[in-house]
This record gives structure tokens, sequence and C-alpha cells, in this order.
């Protein structure tokens, strides 16, 4: 719901104005027909400007994958898989059933502290 009423009162109005953006990197592209030839970024720019719109700053970011980045996923990831087998054990494997053979009756100790 929050998201709907943002995207009312955000994009909503806007939505001539970004359809406009649309029109001209849909024109850009028609025209060079060639994809590789077209910088992204570029083609952003020079489209926000001719819609009358600042560019936002998120056209300046750039994506760097670093090894630290790929190695912390690698540890959640091992770390969630290590809870999740240590849970696995704590529920079914760590209990000590025993069975009384004259009365029958079963007695289910835990092995956890």
């Amino acid at each position: 719901m929050e998201k709907q009423k943002e995207f009312k009162e955000k994009v909503e109005p806007r939505l001539n104005t970004l359809s406009e953006i649309g029109k001209c990197i849909a024109k850009q592209v028609l025209e060079t027909q060639d994809l590789d030839h077209i910088d992204p970024k570029i083609l952003l720019e020079k489209c926000y400007e001719i819609a009358g719109l600042e560019k936002p700053a998120w056209l300046n970011l750039e994506y760097t994958e670093t090894a630290d980045v790929v190695e912390t996923i690698l540890e959640e990831f091992v770390e969630r898989l290590k809870k999740y087998i240590n849970d696995l054990y704590a529920r079914y494997v760590s209990r000590i059933i025993q069975t009384d053979t004259e009365t029958l009756q079963t007695t289910v100790n835990n092995t956890r502290p």
C-alpha cells in the first residue's frame, strides 16, 4: 500500500515527461540500429536534457564487483547452511529413543544440554 501511494505521488505526475524520455530512447535506438555503438549513460543523459529534466544522481553510479563482495556472499551462504544443518540435527537426530522391551514404553532423551 505504501509503494502504491509513493507511485501515485511521485511517478504518476511525471508520466508524460517520463514517456518523452522513453520515446527519445526508442528514436535513438531505431535511428542507430546498432546497439553496440550506443552508450546507455550518454543516451539517458541526452534524453533527460531533451525532456527538460535534471539528470538523476543514479546516472553516475557504477557497478563494480570485488572479491570482498563474493567472499562475503559465500561466507553468508556457508553460515546459513551450517545453521540449517544444525537445526535439522537438533530437531531429528539429537534425540535418543529408548524402548523397554518388556513394557514397550518409549522414552525420548534429548542429547542437547
